[in-house]
């Protein structure tokens, strides 16, 4: 399979108007499908694209 760029990401809680830190690492374009997600850059890791789970994301130590 193929390399990918996964990052940790936060999502807009609207009813506090701040940004919680979510669960899981997902990709750049995964990001931009998910109202009010933003990528971490900082937290860029490349792993095997058969690591992602069916929801597309990557756990660490999760044994995905």
């Amino acid at each position: 399979m193929a390399t990918i760029t996964v990052f940790s990401f936060e999502i807009y809680n609207g009813k506090n108007g701040t940004y919680e830190r979510a669960k899981g690492m997902i990709t750049e374009k995964k990001a931009q499908e998910i109202s009010g997600a933003r990528i971490i850059e900082t937290t860029a890791k490349e792993v095997d694209e058969s690591e992602l789970t069916q929801s597309e994301r990557y756990y660490e130590n999760a044994g995905n």
